[in-house]
């Protein structure tokens, strides 16, 4: 009997062996949830950021604005925009792609350490407002001679305070990008702003919708997504790399924003759409390696996308989507 019950038991040390060393294909979820209004009648807060005072939640929504979590109202209130003599009665509290050019559309945004705000507009280019909001001032619309065209994500390195965007596309805007899935297009950039010059450097050309980027903690390197290929990839910007580009990860179906954590900065969190109503935050780090892969349902379990996922200390988490009229936020206890 000793002798059956041994090569069980080691069998079975072997496959609890195994799944230990492979926690990244662990599936989790997010235990609690909160809803967080957006102003009525908006959606689509792409991208949730915070200061460097941890204020925040911000976001940019369809109405033009830029909005900021007020937690003593529960409920955003305006803190910046980016059209001068915005009529507020033809653009508050609306959702309708025909005012995106009026109204203004930002979709990405990113602080520096000072809390000067970027802002990246969907039509419109980047922008920068200062500490205490209001109208923004435009900073490049065109790159190289060509318009920037559908800018999507943005990060700021918090190092050296240079930007860094992508141009999802020369062809198709914020209110048709499901038209680009399945076309083809190649006619997206990655794109770096210097502050301190005022000008604009083309990184990469010719990519497949670039939809999210962030800059790795020590600058050496910054992490960008490919929405149309599923792809996440690397660009070395120092060593004997630099001007290299890794591809990281493959498959990963449907993805847009992806943030840096605050608290290990060496790792990523991005969503996946695997499809609508189904959809997950990916934990990754610096090298592609899958650490978490965490089911966000809850309220999601009726938004069509998670657009992206960020990490607010440890414990918080938010998320964006392009459909959403609420920004969500989760409580997760296991990163």
């Amino acid at each position: 009997m000793a002798s059956i019950l041994c090569p069980k038991l080691a069998l079975l040390a072997a496959i609890c062996a195994v799944l230990v060393s492979l926690p990244s294909r662990v599936l989790a979820t997010f235990p609690f949830y909160f809803q967080l209004p957006l102003p009525s009648g908006t959606a689509g807060s792409v991208d949730i950021v915070f200061n460097f005072q941890n204020d925040g939640p911000f976001t940019g929504i369809s109405d033009g604005t830029v909005v900021v979590f007020n937690p003593l109202s529960f409920g955003f209130v305006q803190f910046a925009t980016v059209v001068p003599n915005r009529d507020q009665t033809l653009c508050n509290g609306k959702n309708d792609p025909a005012l995106y050019i009026q109204c203004g559309r930002p979709v990405s945004l990113g602080f520096n350490q000072s809390n000067y705000l970027y802002i990246g507009d969907a039509n419109l280019g980047l922008f920068v407002v200062g500490p205490n909001g209001g109208l923004a001032t435009p900073l490049i619309s065109t790159v190289d001679g060509l318009p920037i065209g559908s800018l999507f994500g943005l990060d700021v390195d918090p190092n050296n305070e240079l930007v860094y965007f992508t141009s999802f596309s020369q062809i198709y805007r914020l209110n048709n990008l499901s038209l680009a899935i399945g076309s083809g297009d190649r006619t997206g950039r990655l794109i770096r702003y210097d502050p301190a010059t005022g000008t604009a450097t083309t990184l990469l050309r010719n990519l497949a919708g670039p939809s999210g980027v962030a800059v790795c903690a020590d600058s050496s390197c910054v992490i960008y997504v490919e929405k149309l290929s599923n792809t996440v990839s690397k660009l070395y910007l120092t060593g004997p790399n630099a001007g290299t580009v890794t591809v990281l990860l493959t498959n990963v179906i449907n993805p847009d924003i992806i943030n840096r954590s605050p608290s290990v900065g060496t790792n990523f969190f991005l969503s996946e759409n695997i499809q609508p109503f189904v959809q997950y935050a990916l934990r990754i780090d610096v090298n592609g390696n899958i650490l978490k892969n965490i089911s966000i349902d809850g309220p999601y379990n009726s938004v069509m996308d998670v657009t992206g996922v960020t990490q607010f200390f440890a414990l918080d988490f938010y998320f964006g989507s392009l459909t959403a009229t609420f920004v969500g936020k989760a409580i997760f206890y296991a990163l």
